[in-house]
């Protein structure tokens, strides 16, 4: 079995996520078993902690850094899935913003 890890700018955009694909592929060779992890897409940390101090102080501008969160994921699931599997993506990825 093997275990890729990736993060960082590797996660920074739906291409950089082909790169990851690609490598993937290239590495897993004649190996079948294999998980990936990829951290949260780049910038995304950061993001929610910047929306975690107006929220923290009951101030709703947070609302405002989460809907770009939900955004960006949104493109990324666009620009990654085809369509005829990406509504389902997208209403899982909705319904997790709205948690």
């Amino acid at each position: 079995m093997q275990i890729l890890k990736f993060g960082g700018t590797s996660g920074a955009n739906a291409e950089n996520i082909k790169n990851v694909v690609a490598i993937t592929v290239q590495a897993a060779g004649k190996e079948k078993d294999i998980v990936i992890i990829l951290s949260a897409l780049g910038g995304i940390t950061d993001s929610l902690l910047q929306a975690a101090l107006p929220a923290s102080k009951g101030d709703a501008t947070y609302k405002d850094k989460l809907h770009i969160i939900e955004q960006r994921h949104l493109s990324t699931v666009k620009d990654l899935i085809p369509l005829d599997p990406q509504s389902s993506v997208l209403i899982t990825v909705k319904k997790r913003c709205n948690e």
